[in-house]
């Protein structure tokens, strides 16, 4: 099901071959976040894409001026 979301997203910007789908999808790792759990913190760099399949997150800065 996950597999299917992200692949139907791509595709309404690329056409992929099966080999680059599979390729694609051996580079792809599954994360699940409980509620209120952070995907990142305070500092820390996102050195990853993400791709919400189920739910939502919210995004908040606070501004220390």
């Amino acid at each position: 099901m996950e597999d299917e979301l992200i692949l139907k997203n791509i595709e309404r910007y690329i056409h992929l071959e099966k080999e680059e789908i599979n390729l694609l999808f051996s580079l792809l790792t599954s994360r699940t976040l409980k509620k209120k759990e952070f995907l990142l913190r305070q500092g820390e760099v996102s050195k990853t894409e993400n791709f919400i399949t189920k739910g939502c997150l919210r995004m908040y800065t606070i501004d220390g001026v």
